[in-house]
């Protein structure tokens, strides 16, 4: 995802860190401090941006002074911000003086050493404390955004809510700007809003550089469900016991207490929910190629029991492992292979994957600018679209879903039949053969005008683990009672899809719904990893408003982004489906659609 805000000024104004630093470097920091008490001299800035673009360059600087072989000691010819008599030693003796004198023996170099450590060890404190400052600053500026939020889904006149409000999409909006995930951007706004709100004074000590603000946050998060009383009594505790200068889990565990102690309901309340949240299964890459994490928390009792029969299953398979490498084979694989066959007993596995050719042909688009169409943005349309939450609608469940191949969407012909049936995206049942021959057989594509790909390998995606090729793939489809494939030749160059289809019908045919998560590959929202079989299939331009049923006018949205996109948010997509969204606070960001992304991890391009 890129992130481009929009600029009042043109394309080529000077933005305000470019003014500032220029202003810094020619005439020094008292100049940009300065600077900073007229903003109205600095275009599209206000003072808070002012202080906070002069304090980055500033910390900016220092991680380049520090980068240097003695960043310690101005240098009078090319110093960005000193003179040597800007600045003396620690006893009054300039640096140059205190050079001098150190050049003298074993012991000078002690002194040295002893200088040099304890000045890294003050620029390590300082950064700290600053980071902290700069993490309260984006704290208090995150409760005061979150509190913007409309009316309903379909009004865009957004009004400023009592604190604490955290509107229905705050969150994605700085996902975006962050460039997070919508789940670590969720955390985030819910953190700040809490510490803002719950602990106001502790965080006003994490400003000042006293307290760490990940302490501050766990304490806030322990007084989510508390009364605004019982949070400045606790408050109050904290401070005179300096619980928050301690580390995050002591402080986490004082304040657990002391909530049950004044507000058992609350206590109880926020346990519930917080075991909820963190209940659960997750699958992750690893940083070894051909393996992949799974992370289990259950409640306790349940973990027990399948620690010990994964123990003994282990060390059952140990003992009877009689292989040549059994020698080298770690109790710990030992283990994998034991949870794996227990989780894997007497179940029927059916593996689906999609196979994504990189091919090119005679009149292919390599130009995905000249692609660009304008869309209709979602903008005042009101509920018209909203059908499109039909298309698939699956936000968890079988995977397989409904084709929605039958339905006769609003103002449809009741016919969904699509164009060509060439590159139609089938799903098929194939033998173990001839799925591992697609991922060993090379293809040889068209030339396409001076570009050209030749002997590109079929790509193998599961909608989990991700591209398969290369590890692990022979083993799966060996393990697998049935495996299943859907075929979808695009251009790497662009990402397009080589075959594309109409309908004449609103809700578009299975084979064109599973080519659109082929491309896409997950939610178009920024900052959004949802996978595509668990998105609705949206038109981009509303079915009611002309957009037709075609692959580049679709996109895969999960239902809370489906519900964004008629709240205000924007988006149009070119013919090549990267994706540009609109805010309503006008600022713009592009998403790529997954396959591309893959293509290039997989094949290092």
């Amino acid at each position: 995802m890129s992130n481009t805000t929009t600029k009042p000024l043109g394309q080529d104004a000077i933005t305000p860190r470019d003014l500032l630093e220029a202003v810094m470097l020619e005439d020094g920091v008292d100049a940009a401090i300065e600077l900073a008490s007229h903003p109205e001299l600095v275009p599209g800035a206000n003072p808070a941006t002012i202080q906070l673009l002069i304090a980055q360059l500033l910390a900016h600087n220092v991680f380049e002074r520090l980068n240097s072989d003695d960043p310690f000691t101005v240098d009078a010819a090319g110093d960005k911000f000193f003179t040597q008599d800007d600045l003396t030693g620690l006893s009054g003796i300039d640096q140059q003086t205190a050079g001098e004198q150190g050049d003298g023996g074993q012991g000078d170099d002690e002194d040295h050493w002893v200088t040099q450590t304890r000045q890294f060890e003050e620029s390590i404190r300082v950064a700290h404390s600053v980071m902290n400052t700069a993490g309260a600053v984006r704290a208090i500026s995150i409760s005061q955004y979150a509190r913007w939020d409309a009316h309903d889904v379909t009004c865009t006149d957004f009004v400023q809510h009592e604190p604490g409000h955290v509107g229905e999409f705050a969150a994605d909006g700085v996902a975006a700007e962050l460039r997070l995930s919508c789940i670590a951007a969720s955390q985030l706004v819910r953190k700040s809003v809490w510490a803002a709100t719950k602990t106001p004074v502790l965080l006003t000590e994490v400003a000042a550089g006293v307290a760490n603000l990940d302490t501050v946050t766990a304490v806030a998060t322990e007084l989510q469900d508390a009364r605004p009383d019982t949070c400045e009594l606790i408050e109050d505790t904290i401070l005179q016991r300096e619980i928050h200068c301690r580390g995050a889990a002591s402080a986490r565990r004082s304040t657990r207490t002391l909530v049950t102690r004044f507000e058992a309901a609350a206590a109880r309340k926020t346990h519930k929910r917080t075991k909820a949240q963190q209940t659960g299964v997750w699958f992750d890459p690893h940083p070894t190629p051909g393996l992949a994490s799974f992370t289990a928390v259950l409640p306790d009792a349940q973990v027990a029991e399948i620690c010990d029969l994964v123990e003994k299953r282990a060390y059952d398979l140990k003992r009877s492992d009689t292989s040549e490498d059994a020698a080298e084979k770690l109790l710990g694989e030992y283990r994998a292979d034991a949870l794996y066959e227990i989780v894997t007993r007497n179940l029927n596995y059916i593996l689906d994957i999609q196979i994504l050719t990189p091919t090119a042909c005679q009149g292919c688009s390599n130009n995905s600018a000249d692609a660009n169409r304008n869309g209709d943005s979602g903008r005042d349309r009101g509920k018209e679209d909203s059908g499109d939450d039909g298309d698939d609608g699956r936000l968890g469940g079988n995977p397989g879903g409904n084709p929605g191949g039958g339905g006769n969407g609003p103002g449809g012909t009741g016919g969904d039949t699509p164009g060509p049936s060439k590159g139609r995206s089938s799903k098929k049942t194939v033998t173990r053969g001839e799925a591992l021959g697609l991922f060993t057989s090379k293809r040889n594509a068209k030339n396409c005008g001076a570009n050209s790909v030749t002997n590109s390998t079929a790509l193998g995606i599961h909608h989990r683990v991700g591209a398969l090729s290369g590890y692990g793939i022979e083993a799966l489809i060996q393990n697998a009672t049935t495996t299943t494939t859907t075929g979808v030749e695009f251009n790497p160059l662009t990402g397009e899809l080589i075959h594309q289809d109409t309908s004449q019908a609103y809700r578009p045919p299975e084979t064109m719904r599973r080519r659109i998560q082929a491309r896409d590959q997950h939610c178009r929202a920024p900052g959004c990893a949802r996978h595509a079989v668990f998105t609705d299939t949206d038109h981009v331009t509303a079915y009611q408003r002309g957009g037709p049923t075609t692959d580049t006018n679709l996109q895969c949205l999960c239902r809370h982004h489906h519900k964004m996109k008629q709240s205000g948010w924007q988006v149009v997509m070119n013919t090549a489906g990267v994706c540009t969204w609109t805010t309503p606070t006008g600022r713009t960001y592009t998403t790529e659609p997954g396959l591309l992304q893959t293509y290039r991890d997989t094949e290092g391009l």
